[in-house]
């Protein structure tokens, strides 16, 4: 049995919104490690880069998918959404995404 729920980060690090994603990535780190766990469950994230390239995104929740993450948290703009939300809904997994929406 595995003890550990693996949450994915995909958020750019780098690139134009290097800034946000660094925060953003941060963010996630520090509540994953305030909340410890669930049911019993370690938390392990598991990061992936896509250097604000928007096709790297798909690769991005692809690699994530295939490494056992089927809670995303991601993504800063709704162009990189809507590239990974369709592969993320096939394999039943969830795509959770923390920045507001940018338009106005």
């Amino acid at each position: 049995m595995n003890d550990t729920l693996k949450i994915g980060i995909l958020y750019s690090t780098t690139g134009p919104y290097g800034s946000m994603g660094r925060d953003a990535r941060d963010g996630a780190d520090f509540a994953m490690a305030e909340y410890g766990g669930v049911e019993g469950l370690a938390i392990e994230p598991v990061f992936f880069d896509p250097h604000a390239d928007l096709a790297a995104y798909l690769d991005g929740a692809r690699h994530l998918l295939r490494a056992g993450c089927r809670h995303i948290v991601g993504t800063i703009t709704s162009a990189a959404r809507k590239e990974v939300i369709p592969l993320v809904e096939k394999h039943d997994g969830l795509l959770w995404y923390m920045c507001p929406y940018e338009g106005f």
